[in-house]
């Protein structure tokens, strides 16, 4: 999964809106369920900082619609 832009954590926020695209199948008991290149939607439910001298940044990010070729799941 790739996202479409850069994050930072001191710029992002909770319910950012979010958007990525899946760079390989999603495969669930070895069916395709959703191929690569579909998009993912969703936004950020968590944000880090990172520590001054430590530590890393953390962004939790919830995806809740699914769209392929011409259909959206929610």
């Amino acid at each position: 999964m790739t996202t479409r832009r850069r994050w930072r954590p001191t710029r992002a926020a909770s319910n950012n809106p979010s958007k990525a695209t899946l760079t390989e199948a999603l495969v669930a008991d070895g069916i395709i369920v959703a191929p690569a290149g579909s998009t993912l939607l969703g936004a950020v439910t968590a944000v880090r900082e990172s520590g001054r001298v430590r530590g890393r940044a953390e962004l939790a990010l919830r995806f809740t619609r699914l769209r392929t070729d011409a259909v959206t799941y929610d």
